[in-house]
């Protein structure tokens, strides 16, 4: 090793080759701090080579497939929930119907006798005495066609209800679809400040579509 010591003059450190070189450094540096944060970061599970991933649960169909059911089951029972809750008198006729239908055909099939049937047909009725077309149905007074316009009344007083229990279960099945889709890429990386704000974007666009669909519908679309 030499003990030769390095001396630099004045004039080399003032020379314009100096500050040129220190000023493309800065420039440099300056770059490289700038597009940092905009690297893409590798999600976990990446292997350095190609970012192929080990797991299959960071295959790009696998996670998107799988938070699309959760978002359709969740979304079906919040939508059940919904519209079994806001069943309008007309749903409930509808189904007292159907329970009364099925009672004839097991009595035409053998399987209740006449006075099973009658006692199923008497719980029936009394379960759902409180219903306005029940009450129409069965009351004597009337003529059919009487009957038949109390029960065009009535139903066209139903629409409106109808129509926001329609609206109410669409808007809640998009909304809850849209969210787990649009977070799906978002939450398999961990980014949950993309998961808020994919959320956000996602819940509003599927709320338009939710609050959309039923007009299609109750215009025949």
């Amino acid at each position: 090793m030499s003990d030769k010591k390095i001396r630099v003059s004045w004039d080399e450190v003032s020379s314009p080759s100096v500050d040129q070189k220190i000023s493309q450094q800065e420039a440099l540096n300056r770059a490289q701090s700038h597009y940092q944060p905009h690297v893409p970061q590798p999600r976990p599970g990446d292997t350095e080579s190609g970012g192929q991933t080990s797991s299959i649960w960071y295959n790009t169909i696998f996670y998107m497939t799988l938070f699309g059911l959760a978002g359709g089951f969740f979304g079906w029972l919040a939508g059940e929930v919904i519209w079994q809750s806001l069943m309008t008198p007309a749903d409930e006729f509808r189904e007292l119907i159907e329970k009364e239908a099925k009672i004839y055909i097991d009595l035409n099939d053998g399987e209740l006798t006449e006075r099973e049937a009658i006692r199923k047909l008497e719980d029936l009725y009394e379960e759902h005495e409180d219903n306005p077309y029940v009450e129409v149905a069965l009351d004597e007074s009337l003529s059919d066609w009487e009957k038949e316009d109390e029960l065009e009344k009535l139903t066209e007083k139903d629409q409106f209800k109808s129509f926001v229990r329609t609206l109410l279960w669409t808007s809640c099945i998009g909304v809850i679809i849209a969210l787990f889709l649009a977070t799906a890429d978002q939450a398999v990386s961990r980014n949950w400040r993309g998961v808020i704000v994919n959320g956000s974007v996602g819940a509003t666009l599927g709320l338009v579509g939710g609050v959309a669909c039923p007009h299609f519908l109750y215009q025949g679309l």
